[in-house]
């Protein structure tokens, strides 16, 4: 299975670079026209899945255009993660454990983050020989199957598309399984990404979106911390447990 990561403006400063070549496996960077060059000169041993302008500032439709010239499973990893294995001692290690989980029928099969409660802790399974939680949210590092998501709303939420994806999955498509042979963490350089074009008003636009669509999964509430690096006042609330 291939690895595509999106990525906008940020040829030669992409964290995930630092490891993703032992991963050993074809790595392609969905970029739009304007940074296919920088790119090649940046990961000349990269491949370039050329994105069309009608995806432009909006992650869902690119993530929705990337699924329809690809159809089969695949990972998509985001250009700014940082790694950090704990079951498995190198990085190809890693894809092969999701891409065996994705290969058991699933939709998508991604990296956690930390473990942080007991609660989480009581809700893992032992999964292809894998510690995992059976259908929660996966985003950044995953596999996924392209073709259980054809429905799916992405043209919805230029932002915010992760929860729409896993929600799709666990409703209509084979579920997710969520991993913790290795954890992940966002690790964003200031520049390019959709921090450089994402508001306040696509935000919430994209909240609302999430609303309207799983009212009873989605909600808004007031609150003091940063949503997408932005204080707008409100976030997203999500509650796994309402889906079915």
């Amino acid at each position: 299975m291939r690895i595509i990561v999106p990525s906008l403006g940020r040829a030669g400063a992409c964290a995930s670079m630092k490891w993703l070549p032992a991963s050993k496996r074809q790595i392609s960077f969905a970029v739009h026209k304007e940074d296919i060059h920088a790119y090649r000169e940046a990961y000349p041993d990269t491949y370039i899945l050329p994105l069309s302008d009608d995806c432009r500032h909006h992650t869902g439709l690119v993530r929705r255009e990337i699924m329809q010239i690809v159809r089969e499973p695949f990972f998509f990893v985001d250009d700014d993660i940082r790694i950090s294995m704990k079951s498995v001692s190198t990085v190809d290690q890693i894809f092969d454990i999701l891409e065996s989980h994705i290969n058991t029928g699933l939709s998508m099969a991604g990296l956690g983050q930390q473990l942080f409660s007991n609660a989480q802790m009581e809700k893992t399974v032992i999964f292809n020989s894998d510690l995992v939680v059976p259908n929660r949210f996966v985003a950044t590092v995953y596999a996924i199957n392209p073709l259980h998501f054809d429905l799916c709303p992405l043209d919805r939420l230029p932002v915010y598309e992760d929860i729409a994806l896993v929600i799709h999955a666990i409703q209509f498509g084979k579920g997710t399984v969520t991993s913790y042979c290795a954890t992940h963490s966002n690790v964003s350089p200031p520049g390019g990404g959709c921090n450089s074009w994402r508001d306040k008003p696509i935000t919430l636009q994209s909240l609302q979106a999430l609303v309207e669509l799983y009212p009873d999964i989605c909600s808004i509430r007031p609150t003091d911390n940063t949503t997408h690096s932005q204080f707008i006042g409100v976030g997203l609330r999500t509650v796994w447990s309402k889906i079915r």
